[in-house]
């Protein structure tokens, strides 16, 4: 696939948005888990009551740590993008937080996300 063309599929038209104005230059790549926070806070359209309990969810928990480790900050960071390198598929922040925002988590509650393929 030539990533300078959009994609066909409209769901994918949001990310390739996102990098391709990354790419040109014109927006920041986040560089660090707090940067990426900054930038999930800003894009997420996170609407419930614990939207900061979420964002400080992503700021203890480093993205950085379950990434390859030959990725560059960009790719680690950038908060509208999945990674996917072989068999390791991380989705992109912000439907990890919107996942988090409908789970109506609470104290003493957790999830496990594996492998649903949900993009």
């Amino acid at each position: 696939m030539d990533p300078w063309e959009p994609p066909s599929d409209p769901q994918d038209l949001q990310a390739f948005m996102a990098n391709y104005q990354l790419m040109m230059g014109s927006v920041h790549a986040p560089q660090t888990n707090d940067e990426m926070v900054d930038a999930l806070a800003r894009s997420a359209d996170l609407s419930c009551e614990r939207s900061d309990q979420i964002l400080e969810a992503f700021r203890k928990v480093d993205r950085g740590i379950f990434t390859p480790e030959a990725a560059s900050p960009r790719n680690r960071y950038c908060d509208n993008s999945p990674i996917r390198e072989g068999v390791l598929h991380l989705s992109a922040t912000t439907i990890y937080a919107k996942v988090l925002e409908a789970l109506e988590l609470s104290k003493g509650l957790s999830f496990l996300n594996i492998g649903s393929g949900s993009g």
